[in-house]
């Protein structure tokens, strides 16, 4: 007779998350109520609707002054128009013919891990030629590569990556 496999979720928020650990539990609670209500999914306008009700426990974790979140929502827009723009690189042979051609953001935000305050955006020509600013590019890349993981972690397809992504973890951490 074979035993039937169970399994067991927990809730919980990342790590480095915005918000104050004493109020995670409660955002958790909220968020796997709203889930379970809306069983298919639900929208950030679903949530925000919520977050409106004066007893919700996402509620002190928006800004309702209209003139401020007008504001940093005009920061987030220009943050995102900062990141749409792209550079072409080509990378040529000593007779002038292009080897090799590569399109990639032309600035980058010099935000380290964990900052809580957006950061200065640089062009990527400097941060690749700064050894620095460089170290930090890569260690956001690695930090990223980490969410993608745990985003999709479940996908056993991905196995080779994440390996890939220990061995330069490990690589970096040695250098």
């Amino acid at each position: 007779m074979s035993k039937k496999r169970t399994m067991k979720r927990t809730w919980s928020m990342r790590s480095g998350a915005p918000y104050p650990k004493k109020d995670r539990p409660g955002i958790v609670r909220e968020m796997k109520r709203l889930s379970v209500k809306h069983g298919k999914g639900f929208s950030a306008a679903v949530l925000l609707q919520e977050a409106k009700k004066r007893n919700s426990p996402l509620r002190k974790h928006y800004n309702w002054d209209d003139a401020s979140a007008a504001e940093n929502h005009r920061l987030w827009q220009a943050r995102e128009m900062m990141g749409c723009i792209m550079v072409t690189v080509q990378y040529t042979t000593p007779t002038g013919k292009v080897s090799a051609q590569q399109t990639t953001r032309a600035l980058i935000s010099d935000t380290k891990r964990g900052q809580r305050t957006p950061g200065n955006y640089i062009g990527v020509q400097v941060v690749m030629t700064d050894g620095v600013l460089q170290a930090n590019y890569l260690e956001r890349a690695l930090a990223e590569l980490n969410a993608v993981r745990m985003r999709y972690s479940e996908l056993v397809e991905l196995a080779g990556v994440y390996r890939e992504i220990d061995k330069l973890a490990k690589k970096v951490a040695a250098a």
